[in-house]
């Protein structure tokens, strides 16, 4: 019974295994054949995607190399317009500083045109009172004379003809200071005033234009006192103009001095320059007097007491000295008032030579 279970096997059994181990390989070989199928379609299907990657790829480069450029393009034009605004803004700048240099300019000019408007009609004020002053003041030397004149056509003493007509002369000669000021003023004024230059002896000029007042010196009972070297230096300078100067300068001191009061004049010289002082005995001058003495048309204090002047005198004084490269200066202590007149000297004096 052990032999029989153990017994070899037939060709019957072999041909059936060959036959299955056949069927087996065929199926084998048909899941290989399946398989390589598979593996084609999918390497196809790889490089299809491999493809469709490099194609994305490439276009995911040109969308990223587009939008970089999109972007720098944008940030160009950024900076391009960030330039055009900054620009714009210092143009702007710069024109609103010059709207406000302009604005500072005008307001300037109309502060100026505000205040010339206001000196103009200061001056036309003054020219007003000018005017008004000055038919006042030509009127009473003209009734005073006709006056004068009257009393004279009567029968009157040789003595009293010979004052009266003096204080006539008198008269006369003031109307023609003020006229001679008003005009001279207005031709320095238009550039008409002819200015000489001669050789003048200025302390001997103060001698002569003193003599002119001789009969008011007189009247008011007036000391004068006179102080001046014996050689005295010469200068360039318009004689007649020079002696209109020292003339309304000591009308101002004789009719500023009280009677019985003192009039001076001193000549003096250095190196350089000579000096002409006028001075009187009167009140003064306050400083603030002073400070308008010499403009056009003003009047001091005194000049309102005693009704008489143009306020063109001193005004016309300074002009002329200072044409003649000269200064002149007003200078007051409370009591009196002096005028200096500082002129170049054009030559030394000569020695005077003693004769035995």
């Amino acid at each position: 019974m052990a032999e029989e279970e153990h017994s070899e096997p037939t060709c019957a059994d072999d041909s059936k295994l060959i036959s299955l181990n056949g069927n087996s390989l065929h199926e084998v070989m048909l899941d290989r054949d399946d398989a390589r199928n598979d593996l084609s379609e999918k390497v196809l299907e790889l490089a299809t995607m491999a493809r469709l990657l490099e194609v994305a790829q490439s276009h995911i480069q040109d969308s990223a190399v587009k939008a970089v450029q999109t972007e720098l393009a944008d940030r160009a034009k950024i900076v391009e317009q960030t330039s055009l605004l900054a620009f714009s803004a210092a143009d702007l700048a710069k024109k609103t500083a010059e709207l406000l240099h302009s604005n500072e300019m005008l307001s300037n000019r109309t502060a100026e045109l505000e205040t010339s408007n206001r000196d103009l009609k200061a001056l036309l004020e003054q020219r007003k009172e000018f005017v008004a002053g000055l038919s006042h003041d030509l009127k009473n030397p003209l009734i005073g004379s006709n006056r004068v004149l009257e009393h004279v056509s009567k029968k009157c003493s040789d003595e009293e003809q010979i004052a009266l007509l003096q204080m006539v002369i008198g008269s006369n000669q003031s109307m023609l200071r003020m006229i001679w000021n008003m005009l001279d003023s207005y031709r320095y004024e238009a550039g008409a005033l002819m200015i000489t230059s001669e050789k003048v002896n200025i302390s001997e000029l103060v001698h002569e234009c003193l003599n002119e007042f001789a009969f008011d010196i007189s009247n008011s009972e007036l000391q004068v006192k006179l102080s001046a070297p014996e050689a005295f230096p010469l200068i360039d300078g318009d004689q007649i103009l020079l002696k209109r100067v020292l003339t309304n300068l000591l009308d101002n001191a004789i009719k500023y001095t009280p009677e019985g009061g003192t009039v001076e004049a001193f000549s003096s010289y250095n190196e350089t320059a000579v000096m002409v002082s006028i001075s009187d005995s009167g009140k003064g001058l306050s400083f603030l007097e002073r400070q308008t003495l010499f403009n056009q048309f003003c009047q001091g204090v005194q000049s309102k007491y005693s009704g008489v002047g143009t306020g063109l005198g001193l005004y016309f004084c300074k002009r002329i000295i200072e044409e003649m490269s000269g200064t002149i200066e007003c200078t007051s202590s409370g009591e009196g008032t002096t005028f200096t007149i500082k002129l170049p000297i054009a030559c030394q004096p000569e020695p005077i030579m003693n004769v035995d």
